[in-house]
């Protein structure tokens, strides 16, 4: 092997294992996000909930490996008016795959106008195959 070729593996081995120790990294720090590993029927599914700001959410579940009989991701918040000082909850259309790898990405927006925002943001993800049902919620706080 060539001397450039070692070194760029050498590099390429060094990023890989800097990114496996740190995880994502967000480049805006207004972004709030969270993760979580769901096991079911010997797989993994990836749970993500990503907020860039106090207006908007989208999640997802995924499994790379493994088409799901039943997948789904969906999103909850807690929308304030401080005009009002009201509090309502919203809900998401639920995204959901059948014989599925990923469940499609939930999302949700708030209205563009600066009296509403999202408080705070829960989502929730499931994956099913047969008897074997597993399930998780993430939140962020704004």
């Amino acid at each position: 092997m060539k001397k450039s070729k070692k070194t760029v593996a050498l590099i390429a081995a060094v990023l890989m294992t800097v990114t496996m120790f740190t995880g994502t990294i967000t480049a805006n720090a207004a972004t709030q996000s969270k993760s979580a590993i769901l096991k079911c029927a010997g797989y993994n599914s990836r749970c993500s909930l990503i907020s860039e700001n106090n207006r908007s959410a989208k999640a997802s579940t995924v499994c790379l490996v493994h088409k799901y009989p039943y997948i789904y991701a969906a999103i909850l918040c807690a929308k304030y008016n401080k005009n009002t000082d009201k509090t309502t909850y919203v809900s998401s259309s639920p995204k959901e795959g059948h014989n599925a790898y990923s469940s499609g990405e939930a999302s949700m927006s708030a209205p563009s106008s600066a009296a509403e925002y999202y408080a705070n943001i829960v989502s929730m993800h499931v994956v099913k195959e047969g008897s074997d049902e597993q399930g998780t919620s993430l939140d962020v706080h704004w």
